[in-house]
Parts: C-alpha cells; structure tokens; sequence
C-alpha cells in the first residue's frame, strides 16, 4: 500500500509537473506568435521604407537630369549670348566706322575708375546706340538667363537636400 500512495504521489507530481510543463510551453508559444508579429510588422516597415528610398532614388535621379539638362541649356544660352554680343560687335563697328586717321570717336574714354567703365568681354559692353528693338531682345535674353541660373542653383539646392536626406 504504501508503494501504491507512492505511486499515486508520483503521479499527481508528474501530473501537476506536466501541467506546470504545458503552461510554460503555451507562454513561450504565445510569446514566439507575438515576436512573430512584431517580426511581420517590422518587415512590413522595411518593405514601406524600401519603397519610399526607390521613390526618393527615382526622383533624385529625374532632378539630376533636369539638372543636366538645364545645365546644357544655359551653356548653350551662353554660347549664344557670346555669339550676339559679337554680332552686335560686328554690327555695331559696321553701322559706326572709326574715322580715318584712326581717331576715337568722340566719346569720352571709359577707365577702370570710371563708373561706366565695362570689361570688354561682359554683355554690358553694348554700346547705347543700339537700336531699340535690339535692346529689348538683348535684355530680354539676359533676365531669361538670369532665370535658368536662379533655376539651376534652385535644383543644386534641391538635389543636396534630397542627397542630405537620403543619408
């Protein structure tokens, strides 16, 4: 008889260890599913947060053209612009011959001190006997210039922010 109290005492111990056993398994089962979904929404996150740096990418990519692109322009503006400041030169030395004998015209000398004194190569060499029509199409050409730089350094902006956040 006593063996069997034994064994029953056995039993019940074995009994409440099992359930103390499945009880623990079901936390850690529970705490796995939980981690899992912390795990899911993680991943969920990183897919959003993937999706956002091939959005950012693909515009920093598309600015960087524009970049380019308005880059090219304004070289190109500024070839244009030297080539009619030449013909204006060209224009200019037809429609005012110097006088024979290799005499000034009558205007008086510009001197780097002088408040009207211009580089000879900057666009505001034109002289102002230009005709009006020209004059305009000339200021004209220069605000439009200066829009594509104010753009430019716009976009440059632009861009070093975008690249500044991508980091």
């Amino acid at each position: 008889m006593v063996r069997r109290e034994e064994e029953l005492g056995t039993r019940e111990a074995l009994t409440l260890r099992v359930a103390e056993l499945s009880t623990v398994c079901k936390q850690q089962r529970d705490e796995i599913e939980e981690q899992r979904s912390v795990l899911e929404m993680s991943r969920k996150q990183l897919r959003n947060h993937e999706e956002i740096i091939r959005i950012m990418e693909a515009q920093l990519i598309e600015r960087d053209a524009q970049l380019a692109s308005a880059t090219a322009e304004i070289r190109a503006l500024k070839r244009q612009h030297n080539m009619d400041a030449e013909t204006i030169r060209h224009v200019h030395k037809e429609l005012h011959p110097k006088k024979r004998g290799g005499s000034p015209t009558t205007r008086a000398p510009r001197t780097p001190q002088s408040p009207l004194f211009v580089h000879e190569g900057s666009s505001a060499h034109i002289k102002e006997e230009i005709e009006p029509p020209l004059r305009k199409q000339l200021q004209q050409a220069i605000a439009d210039k200066v829009i594509l730089v104010r753009a430019l350094h716009q976009l440059t902006a632009e861009m070093a922010q975008a690249r500044a956040e991508r980091i």
